[in-house]
């Protein structure tokens, strides 16, 4: 807090509180600034060290900084701390034969007639609704004569009686029933801060959703009006004359009909009147993928092939053949040109047979494609881009998201706040693992509804698997999310360490190509990766519609559970390392 907001603060507060003692529990970048308060509390793991006046305090231990008296007496509990160790770890005491629960002691300041209690839980009031009573233990027991009942359950916790004895049971639903609180308390503040910040939470709810919608839209789909040269020798005025020309088996040019196929397979056809001159076009830049050219008296000579049957001349061969020369610079252009003009030949002459009075299938390749095993016979590269876009997706969001309110907190002493107030960390991983869960569940609602109803993308597996399978991805990326901002300093850092992590795990992965294709070595690698055998899982489930104990399946959500297992471990282990 600035010293001006301060100095508001503290004016604020008494001008509406009159006639008492006011406390200014004010969070402070550092300690020194604190002695502008009237009182200031020291906490440390959720209990009160010490609570007087700065003054007072500095005269108390006759030191000359705040901080000093903070050392001591963190030093003083830790002492302390170390002399409790035969404190069992469900909470009972080993040396104590009547089993009484050894509960924190609340610390509290009694001076000038007036008291604050500082028990877990209750608020302050005035003096006059406060009352003192002793307990025979290290400090006063402060209670509200307003909420009587309050007190006695208290102080049926706390009183260590030789004849009352608490059981384990009882013991262990109490320490639970104060984690659950805290971590109810710190969801209700990742939620307000989700709240505060509007646009950065819709954002964060429709990124990935925009993102899959992108590459549903962009990748995989089958290329229209691809420009290609087209250089007809046997009739160089094809464009107007082939519209002329009637289909039958001995009239017309068959370049014409090989022509009207192209056209109706969706390429753009660009004439020219030599070869060199589109040649000349393509290398000024022109955008034309490749250079069709069709010789002289080209029907001429095919019928001849078609009437030599197995004994053709080296000339008619010649003459019936097409030449194309590609550009393969554009590698994906140029394959599925390639495939267009495959089968675009294979229909011109298969319909050519059918009209001379021959059966189609002597001029159709003697390959017959049968039903798919798994998938459609229309299926295209979106099928199979998508399912690894969006498990890609669905790990990085949530992992930066979990990272950035990691960070914040630390960065703005938040999450130093929550552990003086005694929350754990594994409280504040639990408080974070649930308000993200519930972003990534409508993350996975969104995306998959976008390509269900907006894509024609079909599931043919089990929807829990798949949700599931989703589900476990999300985790996997916000548990590495908490590593991430335990290690990076500030946001940027995180940000740049996760970029760096997306770029090979999307190339290596096998989100854009198989990893048969990928190099030994780099595929060992990719193998590590945390989405690599949940791709594999994810793609079985949508197009195989695999169950969860395939051999393709179940390996991914193994190795899922092991990723998140190592991540919460290993940011259990630094943050206890930084807590030390």
């Amino acid at each position: 807090m600035t010293e001006m907001l301060a100095v508001e603060v503290r004016d604020a507060c008494k001008s509406y509180v009159k006639g008492t003692v006011v406390l200014n529990h004010m969070e402070m970048s550092y300690i020194e600034e604190a002695r502008r308060a009237d009182t200031i509390g020291l906490m440390r793991n959720g209990r009160l060290l010490a609570e007087d006046s700065p003054s007072n305090l500095l005269a108390r231990f006759d030191v000359p900084l705040l901080e000093d008296i903070v050392l001591e007496l963190c030093r003083q509990d830790h002492k302390r701390m170390k002399e409790n160790k035969s404190v069992s770890t469900n909470g009972i005491r080993n040396g104590n034969n009547n089993g009484s629960l050894d509960y924190p002691r609340p610390v509290v300041r009694v001076s000038t007639g007036s008291m604050t209690s500082f028990i877990p839980g209750w608020t302050s009031l005035k003096s006059n609704d406060i009352v003192a009573e002793s307990t025979g233990c290290d400090c006063v027991v402060v209670g509200f004569q307003k909420y009587p009942e309050h007190l006695s359950d208290w102080k049926q916790g706390t009183e260590t009686s030789e004849n009352a004895a608490i059981s384990p049971s009882n013991a262990l639903s109490s320490i639970k029933n104060v984690q659950l609180d805290r971590i109810h308390s710190l969801i209700r503040r990742n939620c307000i801060a989700f709240v505060r910040n509007i646009p950065f939470l819709f954002m964060l709810v429709i990124f990935p959703a925009l993102q899959t919608a992108i590459i549903a839209s962009t990748l995989g789909g089958d290329p229209k009006n691809m420009s290609i040269a087209v250089v007809n020798e046997e009739l160089p005025n094809w464009k107007s004359d082939c519209s002329l020309e009637l289909s039958s088996c001995g009239a017309g040019h068959y370049s014409c009909r090989y022509l009207k196929r192209l056209e109706d397979d969706n390429l753009k056809l660009v004439p020219f009147e030599t070869k060199e001159v589109a040649l000349k076009e393509i290398q000024e830049g022109n955008l034309h993928y490749g250079i069709l050219t069709i010789p002289k008296n080209y029907t001429q000579f095919a019928q001849e092939r078609d009437i030599a049957g197995n004994f053709p001349l080296n000339e008619t061969l010649d003459g019936s053949k097409l030449s194309v020369n590609l550009d393969y610079s554009n590698y994906v252009a140029s394959l599925l040109i390639t495939k267009k003009l495959f089968h675009s030949l294979e229909s011109y002459a298969m319909e050519l047979g059918k009209d001379c009075g021959k059966s189609p299938e002597e001029y159709k390749v003697p390959l017959k494609y049968r039903k798919p095993i798994y998938g459609r016979e229309e299926s295209e590269f979106t099928d199979y881009v998508v399912p690894g876009a969006l498990t890609m997706i669905l790990f990085l969001v949530p992992m930066c998201s979990c990272g950035l309110a990691f960070v914040g907190d630390k960065c703005q002493g938040t999450m130093d706040r929550s552990r003086v107030a005694g929350c754990t960390t594994f409280e504040m991983m639990v408080s974070f693992f649930i308000t993200d869960g519930m972003i990534i569940i409508a993350q996975i609602l969104i995306s998959t509804s976008i390509i269900l109803f907006g894509y024609d993308f079909r599931i043919e597996g089990s929807y829990a698997l798949y949700g599931m399978m989703c589900l476990l991805t999300g985790i996997t990326g916000q548990s590495w999310g908490f590593v991430l901002g335990l290690i990076c300093p500030d946001e940027a850092s995180l940000l740049i360490t996760a970029f760096s992590m997306h770029f090979p795990m999307l190339v290596a992965g096998g989100i854009i190509w198989p990893l048969e294709g990928v190099p030994l070595i780099v595929r060992y690698v990719s193998n590590c990766f945390p989405v690599t055998a949940s791709l594999l899982s994810m793609r079985s489930i949508v197009a195989r519609g695999e169950g969860l104990f395939s051999m393709q399946v179940w390996p991914g959500v193994a190795i899922l559970c092991i990723w998140i297992t190592l991540a919460w471990t290993f940011a259990a282990m630094k943050y206890k390392s930084l807590s030390k």
